[in-house]
């Protein structure tokens, strides 16, 4: 599914890459949703026991990738499982990718009571890795000129019971070097997202001037850190980055 230059699109419940039962990939030929120059699109929702949500898995690129856009809402989705969200149906190069100098996307939104997934959160889960292909893999990859994205409220490999390991197979969450002003997690306990179960980092910040705060990485959604399936392969952060800013309330 392609969105490109129009204003106010909105992608709502759907199997995207996936056969109708929503639990084998049926794969697309590239991404699974492709935002190219489009102002405020609307990827999934808030509805009721989840009647926005897309399941956008199995797909041959990125499950989505957003170009050049602005303010996209990325929210309640499932990238990369099967339509229950609890087995990997993983995306071929990661779960979602925004670049090419795209502003003001946000991705997900606060948690329910008790650190539970909220309406806005989004499952980004068991993405695969192209061979070849360092930075692929990755829950959420935030590249090439890409600013001021919000990332609150996700589960980033597990399930989504926030319990059990689902890892994407690079990093939860990648910032590189030329993407910078965003936030992952927030200046409240239910902005933070759960990062934990991938195989590389869990937040691998190289661009500069992000902020990261509340997030929970390499734990279950409790915090607890009981199984040891859910710790991040390469440690819960790299910053290498100038001006990153961690807010102090990171759990890991």
């Amino acid at each position: 599914m392609t969105v490109n230059t129009a204003v106010q699109n909105i992608v709502l419940g759907n199997l995207i890459g996936t056969d109708l039962t929503g639990q084998v990939a049926k794969a697309n030929g590239l991404n699974g949703i492709q935002v190219s120059g489009a102002r405020q699109t609307a990827i999934g929702g808030v509805g009721a026991n989840g009647a926005d949500r897309n399941v956008i898995s199995g797909n041959a690129a990125y499950g989505i990738d957003i170009t050049a856009a602005v303010n996209t809402q990325v929210l309640g989705n499932y990238i990369g499982t099967d339509k229950g969200g609890n087995v990997e149906v993983g995306n071929l190069k990661g779960g979602i990718a925004v670049e090419g100098s795209s502003t003001g996307t946000q991705i997900g939104g606060a948690l329910g009571q008790g650190g539970i997934l909220g309406p806005a959160g989004n499952v980004i889960s068991g993405n695969k890795k192209v061979a070849g292909q360092p930075v692929t893999g990755n829950g959420i990859y935030l590249a090439n000129g890409s600013s001021l994205t919000t990332i609150q409220g996700n589960y980033i490999g597990t399930d989504r019971t926030g319990m059990n390991p689902l890892g994407n197979k690079g990093d939860g969450i990648y910032v590189a070097a030329n993407s910078t002003n965003n936030i992952i997690g927030g200046t409240a306990g239910n902005l933070g997202n759960l990062i934990s179960a991938n195989t590389g980092v869990g937040i691998d910040l190289v661009g500069g001037n992000n902020f990261f705060d509340f997030n929970i990485v390499g734990l279950d959604t409790n915090g607890g850190g009981g199984n040891p399936a859910l710790s991040n392969g390469l440690g819960w952060l790299v910053n290498t980055g100038f001006g990153n800013t961690d807010g102090g309330h990171n759990q890991h």
